[in-house]
């Protein structure tokens, strides 16, 4: 049985959290498989979720990109033949978990060399407050909060944790609107809430 832990104030809560059979580890919506030249991806029960998948080379030009509903779509398969010999990597994106897989094109194969997943952060309002909630599994990160004119309000550098939880109280009188920017290991995430 797993459990979930709750900060409240400065006590410690701990609760068990029982899942159904039919919920699934976000970081394992999606898999990959390489054969020869082929790589399919493989979306597994997600109903009704969007997944976003680009493919890009080295330097960062975008190869492909699409869009596909998880609930119609359960498979794709896409060839990396003909294409020059180098790295590749693949995005994919669901409404959780950003996952960067770096393939290594060959004259007669490809392989995955390196592969991350970074939890996306949630970012909303309650009770007049901007509350930030994430998954950090000991990544890096900076949070930044940042007003409508661009002036950073708040600023925190995050290292050697694996959650990050904190809720702020932006006044209504210093911005009507601000940006949470959250940076997990070089990859930029942005959420904006109305104050």
């Amino acid at each position: 049985m797993k459990r979930i832990i709750l900060f409240i104030g400065s006590f410690l809560i701990c609760l068990p959290l029982v899942f159904s059979a039919n919920v699934s580890n976000p970081l394992e919506a999606v898999t990959l498989m390489v054969d020869d030249k082929i790589i399919t991806i493989s979306v597994n029960d997600a109903p009704d979720q969007k997944v976003r998948l680009s493919i890009m080379d080295a330097k960062g030009t975008y190869l492909h990109e699409e869009t596909f509903n998880a609930s119609k779509v359960k498979e794709r398969k896409y060839s990396f033949e003909g294409l020059p010999v180098g790295e590749y990597i693949i995005t994919i994106d669901d409404s959780q978990v950003r996952t960067m897989k770096t393939v290594k094109v060959q004259t007669d194969s490809i392989n995955l060399i390196s592969e991350d997943s970074i939890y996306k952060p949630m970012v909303f309002k309650k009770y007049g407050r901007i509350n930030v909630n994430t998954l950090l599994l000991q990544k890096n990160a900076t949070i930044k909060i940042i007003d409508q004119e661009g002036v950073v309000l708040y600023e925190e550098k995050i290292e050697g944790v694996n959650s990050y939880n904190k809720s702020f109280k932006i006044l209504p009188n210093v911005s009507s609107v601000c940006t949470v920017q959250m940076i997990i290991n070089g990859k930029n995430f942005y959420k904006s809430i109305e104050i």
